[in-house]
């Protein structure tokens, strides 16, 4: 009983039973589920949960009327069973188990799939009244297009309902009978969902909302949907602005459509791309249905293309007073656009100005422009609205104001002008913005920017943050009032933004200027010197204009000329120039420039010695004397080394020494020069005198000519570097040390491992000489060479160089690292396939790299799979083990190479023998393992051995036979003495030529032996006294052939029908020029002739290779076996009889294009169309075409219809005959009338005698005139729409004087023939 397609109920009353149990015994054995009906209800699961559990039945009564029933329902959902009360779930049986922890006992082995037996184990005695019939109302779901059911559906289940449509225009294309069942989600049992479909079909889209499209940047896409009956041929789409053409598949259009599905609809996407304006626009979606022979429908959908965009990009900084914003909107219609601050409306006027361009070529500009801006008015949130009908777009930006101003004039006095004198520039700047600038900057005259020093040019800034944003001072102090502070200033706020707010002031700066207050003059290298001043600015922009100058010396004038500038030149200078120099400028306006300049002027002598002997090159660390003379006096003598002070000497001496004309001021030194570069460093050293005036709180100083000397560090040009060096090589180490120009004596020391090397001879040479390099510099070389390296020479080399002064140049120690094999592969044996372990070491200054090779002539061979292992040891040196545990199946020579890394030095092994002991297999009185049946076969198992040298052989073996059956090599291999079936006897084993020869003998052999594949698996055993790893070596299989039939099989081009054709092939498994004859017969002993022939026949002979034979035949059929035939192959081997492997059964049809038929009479055109199908055919009356006055269509009646079908199981049609045509005509004219009754008329109409505003000419003419009111063309449809034409001359109007009626009549000609007079009427 199938519990979820069926649940189960039944129904107690509230006394429940007296111990009643219903039980549900499952598939998997003892399982059991119980539910007990006594006092009270109980429940447990059999070999699951043994304790009953009380049932809460209070639910179960609340939600029923009558409070003594309980209708009970068993429902399987899943892999659990639950158990309702009146509808209520009260029992999850495997949630149960899982909660009483009975998970390993029982739900493991749950499965309430189908139940064997249900039953009541008690008597059930329950009366038919009693049972429960359960009845629903069921609704038709939402998703039944178009459907519905009678008015009153409470029904019982299993009962049928008829469904209709709603609309007479739909009809009903799925299921019009369903059964009402529970089991269904929606109540009813059906095939396929019920469906109303319009006959016409229907064309919508998604989404069904208006497309209004602001975003260019992602693709718009929308679905047309097709219902209907009819599967159309395909779907094209068009654009309004471009009519008739197809829309093409490309990469402005992506169309995507669907396949027709079973719900009668079909799908097309079309996805429109690379968005612009031009794409508004009416889309037509069209479905093509010519080959169903009705009209094509289609659909169409609006698509609106509207952009608004801000002509700025990002957010918009005001830096010069005004806010100027432009919207630009682009779309095929124009509309309206209001302007917003914070949400705010803006309206024109005042300081606002609005302007709208003209909408042209899809396109519309709207201004904004705000004069007088300021930061805390007109900052902030701006946006444009436009807007049309439903449809809205904004665009928004953010305004920043930023305003930069000088806070006040200049203080100028009476004059338009201000002097600068010497005098401090102040200035200050302030900003106004958003927030505080990145940087402030100062221009002079636009393009010089103001470096501020924090000294003579000084800047400070004080930020105060305000409610609309900041407010930022810049104040700048210049105390250097030259041209310099003339012209135009420039402050400037900058930001990371690019949006820089400025502010100009204007200075006018006018002064005597002059090389310096104070001019030391250093006559060391020139004689001559021109003293003077000038007075700078720009007088004429001001009107002033200048008298003259003077220019004195110590007071006294030296001479005045009527200038702005004065120069005087002076000639052979020395310290007799010493002196104050004056020079004044008079202006007309009473104002006096002046200026005053102060002469110093001094020389100094640089002498070098060296120990009375002139040196060029030195070593760091000797010492040297230097001695300064300085003309003219000075306070203090300095020292310098390349521009670096000195200020620690050996020894200093100091002597003044009195000329005829000046004195001189002697002071030499004596310092040790040195050089801590890494190479040759020219020095300059000269000396300098400093000399302090009162009228400068500077002191002057004046240098020596420079004396250049070239110095050399304490460190060796070359020296030996940390290096490998391979086994059996030689090795050289080599140092080079600067040496002075000047011969001085020194000593050179070899170390190895702090051991002092001062006896060459056997193992080692040392060679010291003095040269000169190519620049002419000294040199001494000396080399240390190890004639042959070998293991013991691994270790800390140096060379140092001592002169006899104590200068010592010591560089690093070297560490030489030996790369050697250290440990050589070993000779041993090993088993066939088995793993055997090969070793090498190698020993380092890093790890190496080893491989195995197999000699093999000119070409030895790599053995992949080297395990590396690698260590290093407290000196560095690294370890390199290399393991290899090779399969072999041959024996081989190899040896072991070890390279490293960034080297191609390789070092070779010494090369070492494997033995390799194998296993064969073969049977050597039938080697190929074709048999016969009832046939003995002898296979043999040959192992290798080894000789001990002594007469003995190793090593010992076992030897096992193994088998596996069929003809895939997955089949597992199983011991013979495992198997049941096969025959079979070893053999004793004995040793023959150095192998050991195992012999297994099978059969007799039988037909299930076929296939069989032998093998002998050897364990040699392992003998370490001989260096003999062991292992298990298997042969290759041997397999067993028996020649037999495969395969028999039919095959046909489709039905096979009486005098057709089918074929057979029937194929034999035997060895290569076999003696192979095949047979064909149909009932056992012969082919019956009257039924079947072989009309041809193929064979095709095995090979080695494929050893099958394959007989083809081909049968014509002569008669019909609906229930039938069997057909048997046989084949005989080497004139030996086999039987069949089986047998096949051939089913013959009647062939339906052989059958006729006629239509009941011939019918002048009418034509009979076939189709086939799986044999059987399906004959159609065809009507001849017609036009639109004549129309031909089947005639059809209850015993001739338009088809008949002929089965291929008959041969002959159903009906036998089928209808004709008949012609009918269309309907051309059409007659109308209306009667009006009017009995209180008090005068005739439409007669001789009417008034003329009721006569016969009126109202014929009223009838036939195009009126909105009355006529024939407001009662005739046809009139209205065109289809049909007045026929006045049967139009008019009768009266009846008796009767008193008005009967008004028109006749109209149809421009078009229909068909029924439904369709005339319409």
């Amino acid at each position: 009983m199938n519990l979820e397609k069926y649940p189960l109920q039944f129904k107690t009353t509230s006394a429940l039973g007296s111990g009643d149990r219903l039980a549900i015994d499952f598939k998997n054995g003892d399982f059991m589920l119980n539910v007990r009906f006594a006092e009270k209800a109980v429940y447990n699961i059999h070999e699951c949960i043994y304790t009953e559990t009380e049932i809460d039945l209070a639910p179960c009564y609340a939600v029923n009327s009558n409070q003594n029933e309980i209708i009970w329902t068993l429902e399987r959902k899943g892999d659990t069973v639950l158990v309702f009360c009146n509808g209520i779930q009260i029992i999850d049986y495997k949630k149960k188990a899982q909660e009483l922890k009975a998970v390993d006992s029982c739900v493991g082995n749950w499965n309430p799939s189908i139940a064997n037996k249900l039953a009541f184990y008690n008597d059930d005695d329950a009366t038919k009244a009693y049972r429960f019939i359960p009845k629903r109302v069921y609704t038709v779901p939402t998703d039944w297009t178009g459907v519905k059911t009678p008015t009153e559906l409470p029904v019982v289940d299993g009962t049928t309902v008829s469904l209709s449509c709603v609309s007479d225009e739909e009809i009903n294309n799925g299921t019009r009978v369903v059964t009402c069942n529970p089991r269904y989600p929606e109540g009813f049992e059906y095939q396929s969902k019920p469906k109303c479909i319009r006959a016409d079909g229907e064309v919508t889209f998604e989404p069904q909302s208006a497309i209004f499209v602001h975003d260019l940047l992602n693709p718009v896409q929308f679905t047309c949907i097709y219902f209907g009956l009819k599967v159309p041929d395909s779907v094209v789409w068009q654009k309004d602005s471009d009519p008739g053409v197809n829309l093409p598949d490309n990469e402005k259009y992506d169309i995507v459509t669907g396949s027709f599905d079973q719900n009668y609809r079909q799908r097309s996407v079309l996805k429109v791309k690379n968005l612009a304006v031009s794409d508004d626009g009416v889309y037509t979606c069209k479905w093509i249905r010519t080959k169903s022979s009705v009209a094509d429908v289609s659909g169409t959908k609006t698509i609106t293309v509207r952009t608004l965009k801000m002509a700025h990009e990002g957010a918009y900084y005001s830096t010069n007073g005004s806010v100027n914003l432009a919207c630009v909107y682009s779309g095929k219609t124009a509309g309206t656009l209001e302007w917003f601050h914070k949400s705010v409306k803006i309206t024109a006027g005042g300081k606002v100005t609005m302007t709208k361009g003209d909408f042209a070529k899809d396109t519309q500009t709207f201004s904004l422009s705000i004069k007088d801006a300021s930061p805390e008015n007109e900052r902030g949130e701006y946006k444009c609205v436009w807007s049309k009908d439903d449809d809205r777009i904004e665009v928004k930006t953010e305004v920043y104001v930023r305003q930069a101003k000088i806070l006040s004039d200049l203080s100028f006095n009476s004059r338009p002008y201000k002097y600068v004198d010497g005098k401090i520039l102040e200035l200050q700047c302030q900003f106004d913005g958003d927030k505080e600038p990145t940087a402030v900057n100062w221009w002079k005259n636009g393009n010089s920017k103001i470096i501020f020093d924090g000294d003579k040019r000084r800047m400070n800034t004080n930020l105060i943050n305000l409610d609309h944003g900041v407010r930022y001072f810049s104040n700048i102090t210049l105390e250097e009032p030259t041209n310099i502070n003339d012209g135009e200033y420039i402050c400037q706020f900058s930001f990371d933004d690019g949006n820089h707010a400025n502010a100009t002031a204007k200075v006018v700066s006018i002064r005597v200027n002059h090389s310096g207050p104070l001019i030391f003059f250093d006559y060391n290298d020139q004689t001559d010197i021109s003293i003077g001043c000038s007075l700078q600015g720009d007088l004429a922009s001001v009107g002033a204009s200048v008298i003259g100058g003077v220019l004195t010396f110590n007071a006294n004038t030296i001479f005045s000329q009527a200038s702005t500038e004065l120069k005087h030149k002076i000639s052979d200078v020395s310290f007799k120039n010493d002196g104050v120099y004056e020079c004044t400028f008079s202006l007309k306006d009473g104002v006096k420039f002046s200026a005053t300049q102060k002469l110093v002027a001094r020389k100094a002598i640089l002498k070098p010695s060296l120990n009375s002997t002139t040196v060029k090159h030195l070593v760091s660390g000797f010492k040297v004397n230097l001695t300064c003379d300085i003309g003219g006096g000075a306070t203090s003598i300095e020292w310098f080394k390349n521009d670096i002070k000195l200020t620690n000497f050996d020894t200093v001496s100091e002597v003044k020494v009195q000329s005829s004309d000046k004195l001189i001021e002697r002071q030499e030194i004596s310092l040790v020069i040195r050089n801590d570069n890494d190479d040759a460093t020219d020095y300059k050293f000269r000396c300098r005198g400093r000399l302090s005036v009162d009228e400068s709180p500077d002191t002057f100083s004046f240098n020596s000519s420079d004396v250049p000397l070239r110095v050399f560090p304490a460190t060796a040009k070359t020296a030996p570097k940390d290096a490998h060096a391979y086994a059996g090589d030689q090795h050289v180490l080599s140092c080079q040390f600067p040496d002075n120009d000047v011969k001085t004596e020194y000593s050179v020391i070899w170390k190895f491992n702090e051991n002092v090397m001062s006896d060459p001879g056997l193992t080692y040479d040392i060679l010291t000489k003095r040269k000169f390099d190519s620049d002419g510099d000294a040199l001494i070389e000396t080399s240390f060479t190890i004639k042959e390296v070998n293991g013991e020479d691994d270790g800390k080399y140096s060379c140092s160089i001592k002169w006899k002064n104590g200068v010592t140049i010591k560089p690093p120690e070297a560490k030489l690292m030996v790369r050697s094999i250290i440990e050589h592969p070993q000779a041993l044996s090993m088993a066939s396939g088995a793993s055997a372990s090969l070793g090498c070491a190698a020993l380092g200054d890093k790890a190496a790299v080893i491989s195995f090779f197999k000699e093999n002539g000119d070409d030895d061979t790599l053995l992949t799979g080297v395990n590396t292992n690698v260590t290093t040891d407290d000196q560095e040196r690294v370890t390199t083990v290399g393991t290899l545990t090779p399969t072999l199946r041959a024996s081989a020579v190899v040896y072991c190479v070890v390279q490293w890394d960034g080297d191609t030095t390789q070092l070779k092994s010494n090369s070492v023998s494997l033995t390799v002991l194998t296993v064969g297999i073969k049977s050597l009185d039938n080697p190929s393992g074709w048999v016969t049946e009832n046939s003995t076969v002898n296979i043999e198992c040959a192992s290798d051995l080894l000789s001990t040298g002594n007469g003995g052989v190793y090593p010992e073996v076992d030897v096992t036979w193994m088998l596996r059956s069929g003809s895939s090599s997955s089949s597992y291999w199983i011991n013979v003495d495992g198997n049941k079936v096969i025959k079979y006897e070893i053999q004793e084993t004995i040793t023959k030529d150095d192998k050991r020869i195992s012999t297994l003998q099978v059969g007799p052999i039988g037909t299930r032996d076929k296939d069989v594949e032998f093998k002998c698996e050897v364990n040699f055993k392992t003998d370490n006294s001989k260096n003999f790893s062991g292992g298990k070596v298997s042969s290759e299989g041997f397999k067993l052939k028996i020649h037999r039939i495969s395969n028999f099989t039919l095959a046909s081009d489709g039905t096979i029908l009486k005098g057709g054709f089918f074929y057979l092939a029937c194929s034999a498994y035997a060895p290569p020029k076999y003696d192979v004859t095949f047979h064909l017969t149909n009932d056992k002993n012969s082919l019956d002739s009257s039924k079947y022939s072989v009309v041809y026949d193929s064979r095709t002979n095995g090979t080695a290779e494929n050893p099958y034979y394959i007989q083809n035949y081909t049968v014509k059929t002569a008669g019909v076996a609906l229930s039938g035939d069997d057909f048997y192959c046989s084949v005989q081997f080497n004139n030996q009889p086999a039987r069949t492997s089986k047998h096949l059964r051939v089913i013959t049809y009647y062939d339906c294009t052989k059958a006729s038929i006629s239509s009941i009479n011939d019918f002048v055109g009418m034509d009979i169309a076939y189709e086939d199908h799986d044999g059987d055919r399906t004959a159609r009356i065809v009507c001849p075409t017609g036009n639109d006055t004549v129309k031909y269509i089947p005639d059809v009646t209850g015993s001739h219809k338009e088809k008949a079908v002929c089965s291929k199981s008959t041969g002959s049609y159903e009906p036998p005959q089928l209808a004709t045509c008949k012609e009918i005509h269309a309907l051309l004219r059409g007659r109308f009338e209306q009667v009006w009754t009017l009995n209180k008329a008090k005068f005739s109409v439409c007669d001789s005698g009417s008034p003329d505003k009721f006569s016969e000419s009126k109202i014929k003419d009223v009838l036939s005139k195009e009126s909105d009111v009355c006529g024939a063309h407001q009662a005739v449809p046809c009139l209205k729409t065109k289809e049909c034409t007045l026929d006045l001359t049967k139009t008019g109007c009768r009266w009846d004087d008796k009767t008193k009626t008005l009967k008004m009549f028109y006749e109209v000609a149809l421009t078009k023939g229909v068909w029924s007079e439904e369709e005339k009427e319409a």
